[in-house]
């Protein structure tokens, strides 16, 4: 499986933000706190169906909005 993209939406510290990603490599670098575990997360999330960090859904979701 490949994945080409992803698009989060008040996943975590994102409010809106989509990724592309290379078939060939992909690094995933920044500085501290920027979201790149975030990003982890919601991609193995997608892959596996549950988070490697939470069982509550409703830590994933941004601060100010609704689940639903």
């Amino acid at each position: 499986m490949y994945l080409i993209s992803i698009s989060l939406d008040n996943f975590r510290s994102y409010k809106k933000k989509k990724f592309h990603f290379s078939p060939n490599l992909s690094i995933i670098i920044g500085p501290n706190a920027s979201g790149k575990t975030n990003l982890l997360e919601a991609i193995f999330l997608l892959a596996i169906g549950k988070s490697f960090r939470t069982d509550e859904t409703h830590d994933m979701i941004s601060e100010a909005q609704e689940v639903g």
